[in-house]
């Protein structure tokens, strides 16, 4: 019961952020990137980088919003 974790008992969180696992398995909140940038992912950790015409093969991520 002590590490249910509802909607209605998270802080607020701004407009576009991302809720993600950091390196030591805690929840902790992604930055909203800038215009014309994309999420990335290295393996290990998502970061934004600019958008370009190319896009590394295992380097973009596509996901889904579920509400």
């Amino acid at each position: 019961g002590d590490n249910q974790v509802t909607l209605a008992k998270m802080d607020g969180l701004a407009r576009g952020k991302i809720i993600y696992g950091d390196a030591s398995g805690d929840p902790a909140a992604l930055a909203v990137g800038s215009a014309n940038e994309v999420l990335t992912h290295d393996g290990t950790d998502i970061s934004w980088a600019a958008a370009s015409s190319g896009v590394s093969a295992g380097k973009a991520i596509a996901f889904s919003l579920i509400f």
